[in-house]
């Protein structure tokens, strides 16, 4: 074999922590180097997929969750405390949360959501459907804390837009 020449695979399903979250990752193409089988994706582009997937999950944010959200915007804890009209404290307990509900009010989690959607979305009429869903599964969110106590992983399955180049 040429030293150009990559062993490649395709993985059915595939756990990923690299985002600070578990996220399955479902027929990712996989690409051996040196003795070590490597993600063969766009990062960045599955990290935009990520966000947009958190922004319209059906349950609320867990602290991981909180957690990269900021740090996909490169926001400092006191910054996005600013941001949203709370202290540093509050984001350090909502992060500190890790897998389970952050515990924020539906209205701050509203706004963050709403904060991701205006970075992720270009057209004006998607912002719109997309934040009046929001409203709608914020209802639900109190009943849903209750209920559930842990946070099951994002589920993504890898298509050609997210392959590395």
């Amino acid at each position: 074999m040429s030293s150009k020449q990559k062993k490649q695979k395709i993985v059915k399903r595939f756990i990923y922590q690299g985002l600070g979250f578990p996220v399955i990752l479902r027929n990712v193409p996989m690409v051996q180097i040196h003795d070590e089988w490597i993600l063969d994706i766009n990062l960045k582009k599955l990290q935009s997929e990520m966000m947009f997937s958190l922004c319209t999950k059906q349950i609320p944010l867990a602290g991981d969750e909180i957690r990269f959200i900021r740090k996909y915007f490169e926001w400092t804890m006191e910054a996005f405390g600013k941001l949203l009209g709370v202290t540093h404290n509050a984001i350090v307990k909502w992060e500190k949360q890790e897998e389970n509900y952050a515990k924020i009010t539906p209205g701050i989690e509203i706004c963050i959501r709403l904060l991701i959607l205006q970075d992720l979305l270009i057209k004006d009429k998607d912002f719109r459907q997309y934040s009046r869903e929001l409203f709608l599964l914020m209802q639900n969110f109190s009943k849903i804390q209750k209920e559930q106590k842990k946070i099951h992983p994002l589920s993504f399955d890898v298509q050609e837009e997210l392959l590395a180049v």
